[in-house]
């Protein structure tokens, strides 16, 4: 199980495109229900996925740079108040713009 998961996982890390890549995390960022499986999510991010990079052809680096980028999405709130800016970073619509 865990194979497939790392698998699944590994796959969407792939993805060079931070909206492609978020997508799927951003898809349960905002159900206060999920807290749990979020919780459980970013564990195995940071636990298994840096293990299998070099096999799978990935720069260890750039993985843990998209694992962050999954773990704010993750952790972002409710997934309507933000948007991706151009520079791949999340912006909150709600935000002062100073």
């Amino acid at each position: 199980m865990v194979r497939f998961i790392k698998k699944i996982l590994l796959d969407i890390m792939a993805e060079s495109e931070t909206e492609k890549l978020s997508a799927p995390f951003l898809a349960v960022a905002g159900y206060p229900k999920l807290s749990e499986f979020r919780d459980g999510l970013q564990l195995f991010l940071r636990h298994f996925l840096p293990r299998g990079a070099e096999k799978e052809g990935l720069d260890k680096e750039e993985l843990m740079k998209k694992i962050t980028i999954a773990e704010i999405t993750l952790t972002s709130g409710n997934k309507k108040n933000y948007y991706f800016s151009r520079n791949g970073f999340f912006i909150n619509k709600f935000a002062e713009v100073k």
